[in-house]
């Protein structure tokens, strides 16, 4: 079998090329990512909670979502933790002072949050001696006293849980981000909740701020970062036959 000779010329043309083909379409599908990264870096990331605006879009809510449990949700009487990011675009602080729920109290909890201190009720004065002198002594000639005893009051019982505290004052720098989370040291959650709150339920809630600033919104239960174990599939006997 006899093999055909390529002129030096027409082969040092034909390397030139395919190194030019090669750089070429390197150029080219660099060109690509590149404006697919473009492109997709200014996306929001994908999230389960509710974002809203004040009428005006100087108070921001993000991702506002009650935290998830499981897929039976919550009970009649649960605290219900909230996540909650609050973007202040004022040219000045402003103070989230109030947040309301149609299904029950809404407080401040957290490690890092002060309870109120505990209301001691009004002393009752002891009643003053008698300025008379009582009648005659006794058989043993010492007078005595029987004197009240006094009850120590029994220790409370420890709350479980994080602090809390139904008052919520809240700081927002201007053009600044607060971050209200059950994984930080505050947050707000629903405290005794009114009914059964399950995943696909929403909450309306108001959140009040310093200014005026007044943002209503239903509230739903977050998304799993993860999907919840399956169980084991039973089967009769009688269909694997």
């Amino acid at each position: 079998m006899t093999r055909s000779k390529m002129p030096r010329s027409k082969m040092r043309s034909a390397a030139v090329f395919v190194a030019s083909a090669a750089m070429a379409a390197g150029l080219l599908l660099s060109g690509c990512g590149a404006g697919q990264v473009t492109q997709t870096e200014g996306q929001n990331p994908p999230i389960s909670g509710v974002n809203v605006d004040s009428e005006d879009g100087t108070v921001q809510l993000r991702n506002v979502s009650f935290q998830y449990n499981d897929p039976a949700g919550y009970e009649t009487g649960d605290s219900v933790p909230l996540h909650l990011r609050i973007i202040n675009r004022n040219e000045k602080a402003i103070r989230l002072v109030g947040v309301t729920s149609d299904a029950g109290p809404v407080v401040l909890a957290g490690r890092g949050v002060t309870p109120p201190a505990p209301t001691t009720p009004p002393t009752t004065a002891a009643p003053s001696a008698s300025g008379s002198a009582s009648g005659s002594p006794s058989a043993s000639g010492s007078a005595s006293a029987s004197g009240s005893a006094s009850t120590t009051p029994s220790a409370s019982a420890t709350p479980s849980g994080p602090p809390t505290n139904p008052t919520i004052n809240i700081e927002i720098a201007a053009h600044d981000l607060v971050v209200l989370d059950p994984s930080l040291d505050r947050y707000l959650q629903i405290s005794g909740l009114s009914e059964e709150l399950k995943p696909g339920d929403t909450v309306q809630m108001t959140f009040r701020f310093d200014d005026g600033t007044s943002i209503t919104t239903p509230v739903p239960i977050a998304v799993p970062m993860s999907p919840p174990a399956r169980s084991p599939m039973e089967f009769d006997e009688g269909e694997h036959e």
